[in-house]
């Protein structure tokens, strides 16, 4: 996986809407930005459905773009949904937007659609496998957190039950969550540096059964979580591990 950026350039015109990084789960980044040429994205390597997702984004057809990620989906599964069409198309976005500025609207509407999409395929957990459930939240203030839905997806198709939170989990709600619930893992993701503040983590409260807490985003890159956090790059490992702590606090 390329190296993570801890931030987008800084720009004059709007720096604040900037796209989401989703190149990757849990470590989201591009490496160095190449001309893309044109109106359309530069996908070197990228199959014909992702190309698809790419023009179908540009042209904001949310239609399109849900029926090409539903097809993958149910063809190839949700992790290469994930990695073989999000992340390409995010992060030809991503370099599109860091050489001339436009096409934040496509970013957002790329993210509607893969929320839709991966709610859409996540099972009810009627009889979830884990008897305490999986927190996944967003850090307080960090108000991106699209790569927790295809996390909790997976792991619905697994038998585990989650909680999801979203994006800008108030730290006395996070609190309050495990406090209540007494789950047996939490996920907690940072996008921006700024977000990913360790003392929430050790603000968390000990339960009688302790929960394995785990942490994704390139926010975390350079920030020293206390020992006892695993930190977690990419939905395949995401969802192992968690599946391993489920597994472990129910032998």
């Amino acid at each position: 996986m390329s190296a993570a950026a801890d931030q987008p350039p800084t720009r004059t015109d709007g720096a604040h809407d900037h796209p989401v990084l989703l190149s990757g789960v849990f470590e989201s980044g591009v490496g160095t930005p190449a001309n893309t040429g044109g109106r359309g994205l530069r996908m070197p390597g990228a199959g014909r459905r992702a190309r698809g997702l790419g023009r179908a984004v540009l042209a904001l057809d949310s239609t399109t773009a849900q029926q090409l990620l539903a097809e993958e989906v149910a063809e190839h599964g949700l992790i290469s949904t994930w990695e073989n069409l999000v992340q390409p198309v995010s992060r030809a976005l991503t370099e599109r937007w860091e050489i001339s500025g436009a096409g934040v609207e496509a970013t957002h509407l790329l993210t509607e659609c893969v929320v839709a999409v991966m709610v859409r395929a996540t099972p009810l957990v009627t009889q979830p496998r884990n008897p305490r459930p999986v927190l996944l939240a967003g850090m307080p203030e960090e108000r991106h957190s699209l790569p927790l839905y295809p996390l909790a997806a997976v792991l619905a198709t697994r038998g585990i039950a989650t909680r999801q939170f979203g994006a800008a989990l108030p730290a006395r709600a996070l609190i309050a969550a495990v406090r209540r619930t007494a789950p047996a893992a939490v996920v907690l993701w940072a996008q921006l540096p700024r977000h990913a503040d360790p003392d929430v983590l050790d603000a968390l409260p000990r339960t009688r059964q302790p929960a394995r807490v785990f942490v994704g985003g390139p926010g975390w890159e350079h920030t020293t979580a206390p020992p006892s956090v695993h930190r977690i790059t990419d939905l395949a490992e995401a969802a192992t591990l968690v599946e391993q702590a489920v597994a472990d606090d129910n032998p």
